[in-house]
């Protein structure tokens, strides 16, 4: 995550990542794709807590496995959105303000837009850091 603490309590950022997703409910027929997440964030940061929501957009090759085999899907750009809610141990220094957050992060991909509800894959990632705000 890089970005600006504007204040005490509120943050803006842009967080990248790399997503990797071959899971699926049906054996047979699994969906498999690989994708760069961009996602612009906004947070409230209050004590221990920090709160985030944000969008944008995750460009990848989404492929589609059927009982055919898979397609190399084209380079596309999804829409997508974020939320994030994290609680922050903190690590009191003279200079900066420190912590070690430990968040857990949703990350939804929509396919087609947002018209067709079941043509989205959703993440959920537990992570544990180290940041300065």
């Amino acid at each position: 995550r890089l970005g600006l603490q504007l204040n005490d309590t509120f943050a803006i950022y842009y967080q990248p990542s790399m997503i990797v997703h071959a899971m699926t409910k049906d054996e047979d027929n699994p969906d498999v794709f690989l994708a760069f997440g961009n996602i612009a964030m906004a947070e409230i940061t209050g004590g221990m807590l920090q709160f985030g929501f944000g969008a944008g957009a995750d460009l990848g090759r989404f492929a589609r496995c059927d009982s055919g085999g898979c397609n190399e899907g084209d380079l596309e750009m999804n829409p997508a959105l974020a939320g994030r809610i994290a609680v922050v141990i903190p690590l009191r220094t003279p200079r900066a303000r420190l912590g070690i957050p430990i968040a857990l992060q949703v990350h939804s991909t929509f396919f087609d837009g947002f018209k067709d509800r079941d043509a989205r894959v959703t993440s959920l990632l537990l992570t544990v850091g180290i940041q300065r705000f």
